[in-house]
């Protein structure tokens, strides 16, 4: 299962009904969400036929108003078209461009996607270190640190949100501008540090007003977060980030080896799941 699944079934009840009415989202933007990830998956192609509003009513146990106003929302987003006697078809639409990262475990991949993606900068400033930033970075509660907030896109399409936090000695040596030109961690070795490790978790939230306009997606939909911080040679934290990712743009995936005679162990499972910033 894709992690863009588990995080899609957060929000929709595993009821034989697929909704959940004790969500706090209304039950035709839950139908909206369903309908628009089987089609961004391939279940419904183009030209394809959605059910008829009586069978998703039935499926979803609701009203065919409420499904209507689901199937109007897929019209508006331009995903399908409504034509009296022929029913709901799927327009034709490229599919969403997709950044793909693995857990390879390799330093050097922490580049790639700064390489490969085009970033746009809406913040570079100099601000107190809060609680979990002084942590992350080893330092005081209170010291000052570069903050720098930044989109990422694929193909023009944006897909993370990016607030990244390095010490002030680091961000002294570089410029707003450097940011729009070079992967931030290019600009961190610059200055003569070695980057040799980094540690991150991924788990899942949900976008504020800020990152939902800027991501272009709703008010408290799922994304997938990775906090990271790396370490230079010395084992001195010199970036601490927090990237939120778009999960239908942005895939990870794993290899996994058989470790003994019947476990099965992600290979790098102690090692860096790479993305970049």
């Amino acid at each position: 299962m894709r992690v863009t699944d588990v995080i899609e079934n957060s929000l929709v009840s595993a009821s034989e009904g697929g909704v959940s009415r004790q969500h706090r989202s209304p039950l035709y933007h839950q139908i909206l969400l369903v309908l628009r990830q089987q089609i961004e998956d391939g279940l419904y192609r183009t030209g394809d036929r959605l059910p008829g509003e009586f069978e998703l009513a039935s499926r979803f146990d609701v009203s065919r108003i409420t499904v209507k106003r689901a199937l109007n929302e897929l019209v508006r987003l331009g995903l399908v078209k409504r034509e009296q006697g022929r029913g709901t078809t799927v327009t034709a639409r490229s599919a969403p461009l997709s950044f793909r990262a693995t857990a390879s475990g390799r330093i050097e991949n922490l580049r790639d996607m700064g390489l490969e993606t085009q970033a746009r900068l809406l913040a570079f400033d100099y601000v107190s270190a809060t609680a979990n930033v002084a942590e992350a970075l080893e330092i005081q509660i209170g010291e000052t640190v570069q903050r720098a907030v930044r989109v990422r896109s694929i193909g023009g399409e944006p897909f993370s949100y990016l607030i990244s936090f390095v010490p002030e000695r680091i961000g002294r040596s570089y410029e707003a501008g450097d940011l729009d030109a070079s992967p931030l961690l290019s600009l961190i070795e610059a200055t003569g540090a070695v980057v040799a490790r980094a540690h991150q978790s991924i788990t899942a939230t949900l976008a504020d007003t800020e990152m939902a306009s800027e991501l272009k997606i709703d008010i408290g939909a799922p994304l997938l977060i990775i906090r990271r911080v790396v370490f230079d040679a010395d084992d001195i934290p010199v970036e601490y980030l927090e990237a939120n990712y778009r999960p239908n743009r942005y895939e990870m995936s794993m290899e996994l080896n058989r470790v003994g005679e019947t476990t099965l162990f992600p290979v790098p499972f102690t090692g860096d799941f790479h993305s970049s910033d």
